[in-house]
């Protein structure tokens, strides 16, 4: 019983197998005869009407939402967070304090800093101070020693006339000299300790000394305040929290980013645009945005870079394209655009008008840069030289050589020529031949 129904669905299979094998059989005849140019030696075609459309120029990219005024923040070192200060969507201010690491010693070690700093500008003030002081007992002791010298001149011509009058003897007189010189001895003495210490190098050089030492000692204030900074960092940007990738007590490593602030109202999008349609991108077109989150709005912005080279992109076949970056910046309501976001551009290269137009693929280039189409009439191809204008992603603007509603071949074959028997065929959207809508 289990066998007789199982050669009894083989043979329905057969019988399956064959009916599709006539129907393919048939197909491929049909497509054979219209290749081969089916009644008469007409070649099949497809057709569409020049017609008065609604165009606009468009240069299609996706790219990436970013943000234009951002700050991440990163550990300087590896650490443990003490505390955090902030949670995504907080708005900060410049200078608010956003986190706390604890990384061992810091606080002493700029306090200690702090203080050395402290003493080596309190001792180059006290020497700055104490000069001037020094100074001023120099020149007393100049006025004392000019004062000596002064008696001991006077005593020292009275004695001389004494003994030149053989009142005194001639070792009171020697003694007299000796005082007189000895006097003048500690004025000039006297003269050049002050003309040192008012200009001299041994002044300039204690100055300078302990300008280095303040100098050092600030430096490391400095480089220690700085590794303070970063265990308390805080918003260098009036923004708003978008991240905050740790938690409090956990240890991080060197360089681990921490918080990412931004401003919301300032974002952009990068993307690339193939090098065929660069030459169409001038800054300032006005771009159309949409996000595949919010597929039922669309946002706005501005064409507002244009790279000068281009980057290489490896492309579907294996091989690589030639790419051209730019930059969109995104304007007005951008609420709900959140970076991150793939977001798909139109640039629009030319602003929507009325225009009598064909469809790209209608229209052929020959030798010179003149453009054609082949006109339908009578099953016959006849070869129109036309003037184009503007182009889009699907149609060409026909500013003469053209009549509104004549039927233009679409994707002519290389065999198409002026004079040859075509055949209209059903194109896509058509439900007889001439192009009726189904």
């Amino acid at each position: 019983m289990r066998t007789g129904v199982l050669l009894e669905k083989m043979g329905r299979r057969k019988k399956v197998l064959a009916v599709v094998a006539l129907v393919a059989i048939v197909g491929l005849a049909v497509v054979f005869k219209l290749v081969l140019g089916g009644e008469g030696g007409a070649i099949p075609v497809q057709t569409a009407k020049a017609e008065i459309k609604e165009i606009q120029g468009s240069v299609l990219a996706t790219g990436r939402v970013r943000l234009v005024e951002k700050q991440d923040i990163y550990a300087g070192s590896a650490a443990k967070v003490k505390k955090i200060h902030v949670r995504p969507g907080d708005r900060v201010t410049r200078g608010q304090l956003l986190i706390v690491l604890d990384i061992s010693d810091v606080e002493v070690s700029l306090e200690e800093a702090r203080a050395n700093l402290d003493l080596q500008e309190a001792r180059y003030a006290k020497a700055l101070a104490e000069l001037p002081v020094e100074i001023e007992k120099l020149k007393s002791e100049v006025e004392k020693a000019g004062a000596a010298l002064t008696r001991a001149k006077a005593n020292y011509e009275r004695h001389q006339a004494l003994y030149q009058a053989g009142a005194v003897s001639a070792q009171e007189y020697e003694d007299a000299v000796i005082e007189y010189q000895s006097r003048e001895a500690d004025l000039k003495a006297a003269r050049a300790s002050l003309e040192a210490r008012e200009s001299g190098p041994v002044a300039e050089q204690e100055i300078k000394s302990l300008e280095a030492q303040i100098n050092m000692a600030r430096a490391q204030y400095e480089k220690e305040e700085m590794r303070y900074g970063r265990t308390h960092i805080k918003a260098e940007m009036d923004g708003t929290v978008f991240t905050v990738e740790v938690s409090e007590g956990e240890a991080v490593a060197a360089q681990a980013r921490l918080i990412t602030l931004g401003n919301p109202d300032r974002l952009e999008i990068t993307a690339n645009v193939g090098e065929g349609d660069s030459g169409r991108l001038n800054v300032g077109q006005r771009v159309e945005i949409e996000a595949a989150a919010m597929p039922e709005r669309k946002f706005r912005g501005t064409l507002s870079s244009v790279s000068l080279g281009t980057v290489a992109k490896a492309n579907e076949r294996g091989g690589t394209s030639m790419e051209i970056p730019v930059t969109v910046t995104a304007e007005g309501d951008t609420r709900g655009l959140r970076p991150g976001y793939t977001a798909d551009l139109s640039i629009i290269t030319m602003e929507s008008k009325k225009a009598l137009a064909v469809p790209y693929e209608a229209v052929v280039e020959k030798e010179g840069g003149k453009k054609y189409v082949f006109l339908l009439e009578d099953n016959t191809a006849r070869l129109v030289e036309i003037k184009t204008g503007a182009n889009t992603e699907l149609y060409t603007e026909v500013l003469e050589g053209l009549n509104e509603g004549a039927r233009v071949i679409v994707n002519p074959a290389d065999r198409v020529r002026d004079g040859s028997a075509v055949k209209e065929i059903p194109g896509p959207g058509d439900a007889t031949p001439g192009g009726k809508a189904k």
